[in-house]
């Protein structure tokens, strides 16, 4: 009697990383095509033409004015066009904020991409182990199905016992209840996966099942984590933020306003020059401390952000590496057909009926819970290597 249950080249036909490259292309395409992310992409480019639009000078200022003489004397009149402007230094400093944050909004965007064809293929990945379980089930709905059909007719010869019947009848309800279940399954991984990207789901037509990349060494996945769009964005940030404390300081001095003045009394014309000054605010000094203050907080956020990432991925790579070797072991116990296997062994006469359906319930079992271990690999190597 075999009591060793073999896994079935199905796993090992998921591990092709072709397959994997090629999930990895869809998703991002659909996640560049994101109707969220192309709004997303609106609004940055629209924040940095609002900052252009800040930096500009004022429009220049027209002022006329018309005195009547009640007296029967001539009238007077005059008109004078000026130009206010900040400290000039404030438009260096202002632009520089500016080109940090549109670079920091641009690599921010970056990973907001990189996260959404994450989830999309988190989704996929859930959609893969749906349809590689349904398709597991329907071969033992298909093969219980033809073991009940052949047993009624040894019944009816008076080879089988009733017993073995309807021992077979009740496999053959539980496994189509077993069927209804990766159905349902199936079609709340299809929810899911629209829901990430409504109207996607046609794009995932062929994914058929789970496809494992090998774990690489924590180094690598150390150095993308370093250098992910979104670290550099946060980065960039915070560093447009420390310019802001510039950009406090220097508007925090007078501001001016030139000015040409053309008028006419007493039948002579006047032409001259005004000059103004406006003094800043009288809190200058609370300015440059709320940028201070908030160059700090970016700081510290730059640290905490950093923090967190390193430590997830620690954890995620110490539990997909477990996972990894677990798979690599299974490997060496794989073969391609076991329900066939069973089959042969039953129709020898090296199984009872009982022991032919109690294999197959552990090889359903194991199979179920392989794919939950190829699944739950595929995820962290996912988010693991989101940066690559």
């Amino acid at each position: 009697m075999i009591k060793r249950i073999i896994l079935p080249a199905l796993a090992l036909a998921m591990a092709a990383t072709a397959g994997a490259q090629d999930l990895d292309s869809l998703c991002y395409t659909v996640a560049l095509n994101s109707p969220a992310l192309r709004a997303e992409r609106a609004n940055a480019d629209a924040e940095r033409l609002q900052g252009e639009v800040d930096n500009s000078l004022a429009g220049p200022e027209v002022d006329f004015d018309y005195k009547f003489n009640h007296n029967g004397g001539e009238n007077r009149w005059g008109v004078a066009v000026g130009q206010a402007f900040d400290w000039p230094g404030v438009y260096a400093a202002r632009g520089k904020s500016n080109r940090l944050r549109s670079a920091a909004f641009e690599q921010l965007y970056r990973q907001n991409v990189i996260d959404k064809a994450l989830e999309l293929k988190l989704a996929a990945i859930r959609l893969g182990e749906a349809r590689a379980n349904l398709k597991v089930v329907i071969e033992a709905h298909d093969n219980f199905t033809a073991l009940v059909a052949s047993l009624k007719r040894s019944y009816d010869r008076g080879e089988a016992t009733i017993l073995a019947l309807r021992k077979s009848e009740l496999q053959l309800m539980a496994v189509r209840t077993s069927l209804a279940d990766a159905e349902s399954e199936l079609c709340a991984a299809e929810a899911a996966i629209e829901a990430v990207e409504p109207g996607c789901l046609a794009s995932f037509k062929d994914v058929s099942g789970l496809y494992i990349k090998p774990l690489q060494a924590r180094e690598v996945y150390e150095n993308a984590l370093a250098s992910s769009p979104g670290l550099a964005g946060k980065r960039g940030e915070a560093e447009a933020v420390r310019n802001d404390i510039s950009v406090a300081r220097r508007a925090a001095l007078p501001s001016f306003k030139l000015s040409y003045a053309h008028d006419y009394e007493d039948g002579t014309h006047f032409n001259g020059f005004g000059i103004g000054i406006s003094l800043p605010s009288w809190q200058p000094r609370k300015a440059v401390r709320l940028a201070e203050a908030r160059a700090v907080a970016a700081e510290f956020g730059v640290t905490d952000y950093s923090i967190v990432l390193k430590a997830r991925l620690n954890a995620e790579y110490t539990e997909a590496a477990h996972l990894y070797s677990r798979i690599s072991d299974e490997r060496e116990v794989l073969a391609e057909d076991y329900p066939a296997l069973l089959k042969k062994a039953y129709d020898a006469g090296l199984f009872t009926v009982f022991e032919y359906l109690t294999e197959y319930n552990s090889y359903l079992d194991i199979l179920t819970e392989h794919n939950a271990l190829l699944a739950r690999y595929a995820a962290l190597e996912a988010t693991l290597g989101k940066n690559l």
